[in-house]
């Protein structure tokens, strides 16, 4: 007979069964940064964020999405057009990585060989809901972590 181990809850519980590590390729248009939010806000929740501190993860994913959005898909500025003649959207890759109590979250659009620029407003809300924020060769770059009780 197997003895059983109590059941577990909290951080401890919630230490020993997150995954490290969630990737996500989605369409590259805004209607599907909601995809992305609902996966920031659930890894979140799993680590024990509270309610504000998940909403500012969500705003600075959606944010952060429409950084990467914004930026012309090539370096020389221009929209690329399929053969039909329509844009190219193509498709934005988003990892979540968990390392203990914190998110780091990377976007980017494969392909892009145009880096990502934050403007005033972009930047300043991401400085106001993530702990770190950050842009190089094309991706941006979030982290956050979950506060301390107290």
């Amino acid at each position: 007979m197997t003895e059983e181990s109590p059941a577990r809850s909290g951080p401890e519980r919630l230490e020993s069964e997150r995954p490290g590590t969630v990737t996500l390729s989605i369409p590259a248009e805004p209607r599907h940064a909601a995809t992305a939010r609902v996966v920031a806000a659930s890894l979140a929740a799993d680590l024990g964020f509270d309610v504000d501190d998940i909403d500012d993860l969500r705003l600075g994913v959606n944010e952060a999405v429409a950084v990467v959005l914004d930026t012309p898909a090539t370096a020389d500025r221009t929209a690329t057009h399929d053969r039909n003649g329509d844009h190219g959207t193509g498709t934005l890759d988003i990892t979540f990585t968990i390392e203990g109590t914190r998110i780091g979250i990377e976007i980017s659009r494969p392909g892009s060989s145009a880096d990502v620029e934050f403007d005033e407003l972009a930047d300043r809300i991401l400085s106001a809901v993530v702990d770190h924020h950050s842009h190089t060769a094309g991706v941006v770059r979030l982290a956050k972590s979950l506060r301390d009780a107290g």
